[in-house]
């Protein structure tokens, strides 16, 4: 393996993009139904190139995870997939998946923490988030693994709520604004079962350490863009039903930048200049008074009334 190196140049001629996502007209060499088709082709915002070999450092290989962000570029590698570069402005991704792994599994990493940093890399907040629509309203949902976050978002949209984001929360900081990502949620069997979103289509496994569905609703997300309202940490709570505290700024911030999707990669990614526009960009949010926590509780039979009543509740109180 050659040392690492950055993607290389786009061609002064923007490919045609086909699909859209996060306000982003969108190329791709890889087969992404996940994402939102575009009525007319366009030059495209960013580019995903698939290409034979991205240049990584030897000690990149010996590990079943790696990462390494820098001003030149941000790569990764999962051994099961393959690896991926996104260009320092975030305008292209080079993917390589492994020689037999399909589009659908490389999909899981590059609509994930690849397409973040690309997303981060085009001066977004970017939160391991989802996000969802009430009202004109736009409000997300943070929380650890297993707390029910994706599960949360589908009680919200089975209450009539549309669709932002299910793991993928961008913040337009210039606006204050979500941005629509794509149609498709991962669900555990029990949420799908309890809130089966209308007219959706489930797609098939493609690995066996994966044990949520991919559900496919593009009739369920929002058109546009709407003004961020709320940001909740979602917690198990112990009573009946949901409840929703405020937070002060001086644990809002923390929560936040909890809760940034590159702070999942650690130190290296949330450092430097990057580090400081995370930050600040944190500290507006924060400012703004919106985080909340949102205490919900066991059951999902209790969550189906009590979560959309309880937001529904808070967010009639969003302009005070």
């Amino acid at each position: 393996m050659t040392a690492a190196s950055a993607p290389a140049r786009a061609d002064a001629a923007a490919p045609l993009a086909t699909c859209r996502a996060y306000g982003l007209a969108i190329a791709s060499d890889l087969a992404l139904p996940e994402l939102a088709a575009l009525g007319t082709p366009c030059p495209a915002d960013l580019a995903i190139r698939r290409v034979p070999e991205v240049a990584l450092p030897c000690e990149a290989v010996a590990l079943p995870a790696w990462h390494r962000f820098g001003p030149d570029a941000a790569l990764f590698r999962w051994a099961e997939v393959g690896a991926f570069a996104v260009a320092p402005d975030g305008s292209r991704i080079e993917a390589a998946p492994n020689p037999g792994t399909d589009d659908a599994l490389a999909a899981f990493p590059l609509l994930g923490p690849v397409l973040a940093e690309a997303l981060r890399r085009r001066g977004l907040l970017v939160l391991h988030a989802g996000a969802v629509e009430m009202g004109g309203q736009g409000i997300a949902v943070m929380a650890d693994k297993g707390v029910g976050k994706s599960t949360a978002v589908a009680a919200l949209l089975a209450a009539g709520a549309r669709l932002l984001a299910d793991d993928l929360a961008a913040v337009d900081p210039g606006a204050w604004s979500l941005l629509p990502g794509f149609g498709q949620l991962k669900l555990a069997p029990a949420a799908l079962e309890a809130f089966p979103p209308q007219g959706a289509t489930l797609r098939p496994s493609v690995h066996a350490a994966i044990g949520k569905t991919r559900v496919l609703v593009p009739g369920l997300m929002a058109p546009g863009p709407v003004p961020v309202r709320r940001l909740y940490v979602l917690e198990r709570g112990p009573g009946p039903e949901a409840a929703v505290a405020a937070m002060p700024p001086d644990a809002a911030l923390p929560a936040l930048l909890r809760f940034a999707y590159a702070a999942r990669f650690g130190r290296q990614a949330v450092e430097g200049a990057a580090g400081a526009v995370l930050f600040r960009q944190a500290v507006a949010l924060a400012a703004r008074g919106g985080v909340r926590r949102l205490a919900v509780p066991q059951g999902l039979d209790r969550l189906a009334g009590t979560l959309p009543d309880a937001v529904a509740g808070d967010l009639a109180g969003a302009g005070r």
